[in-house]
């Protein structure tokens, strides 16, 4: 696609610990590109958005509903962490692939991760398979991953991305917004994706 088109943003709540996400990737991945798609006059830029903790795992240690888990009550959680030295990964990574490469890099990233745990059951909670994975889509070196993922850089970057889901109204993943106007929730059809896609290429102004 030339540069001179323009721009149709994808943004991506998910959650890598989550089948269904990666099967909404993966159907999304084939409706762009779908010659529907291809033949449309913009350029697709993907963009994963900082992904929430996997509910399930919260609900066996706290014991408390997942429909507790707003993205608010996660904001909160990471202040807190980092009030108390504590650094959690919840999409650093990708916000540093995304400011290191963009789109194509992201989405690399994002791909590498998300494979690695439905697919080759990696532990995405560790920093050795983090490191190995940003070396993978040349994002870092092992090394400087491993140092990277001590410090705090994109923080800030991930929990403003929990409010602007919260503004949203994200309360389960994957949830994939089309040029900040159209949203598909949940796994759907490829054909929906296409359709929403063309919609908004097609309709400048919100439909």
């Amino acid at each position: 696609m030339s540069s001179d088109k323009p721009t149709l943003p994808i943004d991506i709540t998910s959650d890598t610990t989550c089948p269904w996400c990666f099967i909404g990737f993966q159907r999304l991945q084939r409706a762009i590109a779908s010659p529907e798609v291809q033949k449309l006059n913009v350029n697709i830029e993907v963009r994963f958005r900082p992904p929430r903790p996997k509910r399930s795992r919260y609900d066996a240690k706290f014991g408390i509903a997942g429909d507790q888990h707003t993205d608010a009550t996660q904001l909160r959680i990471a202040l807190a962490a980092e009030e108390e030295g504590i650094q959690f990964r919840w999409g650093g990574l990708l916000e540093k692939a995304w400011e290191k490469g963009g789109s194509g890099l992201q989405v690399k990233f994002a791909e590498i991760v998300c494979k690695g745990y439905n697919e080759e059951e990696q532990d995405v909670s560790s920093h050795a398979y983090l490191a190995s994975a940003a070396e993978s889509a040349r994002v870092f070196s092992e090394s400087e991953a491993l140092e990277w993922l001590k410090g705090d850089d994109c923080l800030r970057d991930v929990q403003q991305g929990f409010l602007r889901a919260k503004s949203y109204g994200v309360d389960s993943v994957p949830y994939i917004v089309i040029d900040n106007r159209a949203a598909v929730t949940g796994v759907e059809d490829i054909g929906l994706f296409i359709k929403e896609i063309q919609l908004c290429a097609e309709n400048p102004t919100p439909y």
